[in-house]
């Protein structure tokens, strides 16, 4: 006996009361999504936990902190070769396990060390200009 067919295709109907033409709709639908996935995107890799504010100014501004982390992870994307196709969690994760020592040194001064280092969040930094691209990082972990 067959069993079902897996060439079957899956389709969908989009209906809507506008009187626009079924290409107009369908780039309507897939805006839609892409602002789904950036919402989803949001909650899940940046963070943004669901919006307790009771104001619109309090919610403008948890929406605008997190539409700029999202710009910065997109600009990270650009600069950064390493970066180009990684997953926003992945970029984030990099970014989070660094860790910035400042030891003070009396009248001598102030010490930066960064140390955790890996070749995405070592990228990162030359990226934007933080480290210079002769400087050598010791604990660099693969």
């Amino acid at each position: 006996m067959k069993g079902p067919s897996t060439d079957a295709k899956d389709f969908f109907c989009l209906t809507s009361n506008l009187d626009l033409n079924p290409y107009a709709i369908r780039k309507m639908y897939r805006d839609k999504d892409c602002v789904e996935k950036l919402f989803s995107s949001m909650k899940s890799d940046i963070g943004i936990r669901p919006i307790r504010a009771w104001t619109d100014d309090g919610v403008y501004g948890v929406l605008l902190i997190g539409f700029l982390a999202q710009a910065l992870i997109a600009m990270t994307r650009l600069l950064a070769k390493p970066a180009d196709g990684k997953a926003t969690k992945f970029i984030s994760d990099a970014m989070q396990k660094l860790t910035l020592t400042v030891r003070r040194k009396g009248m001598e001064g102030t010490e930066f060390i960064l140390s955790n280092f890996n070749s995405l969040n070592q990228a990162i930094l030359r990226a934007f200009g933080v480290i210079p691209e002769v400087f050598r990082c010791e604990n660099t972990r693969k």
